[in-house]
């Protein structure tokens, strides 16, 4: 079975379960391998320098907004 055909026979599947507590264990189940994510030990490395720099005041960082209104504005040039 192709993985469109899975997904929509999933889907299904789903949507009819009626038992509460088997929709939970089929939540948790599918949701078991999306929080998993390993870093390699060279951006452990880089992400905790990074963190340590953040927490010392030597990194710089600007608002969302802001960042977003300079990203737009280069783009309409």
């Amino acid at each position: 079975m192709k993985a469109t055909e899975l997904r929509k026979e999933l889907h299904f599947a789903i949507d009819n379960i009626q038992d509460e507590s088997l929709l939970e264990a089929v939540y948790t189940i599918l949701n078991k391998g999306m929080n998993e994510y390993v870093l390699p030990n060279d951006q452990k490395k880089e992400l905790t320098k990074r963190l340590e720099s953040h927490e010392k005041g030597l990194s710089s960082s600007i608002p969302w907004k802001k960042s977003l209104k300079t990203i737009k504005g280069k783009l309409t040039r």
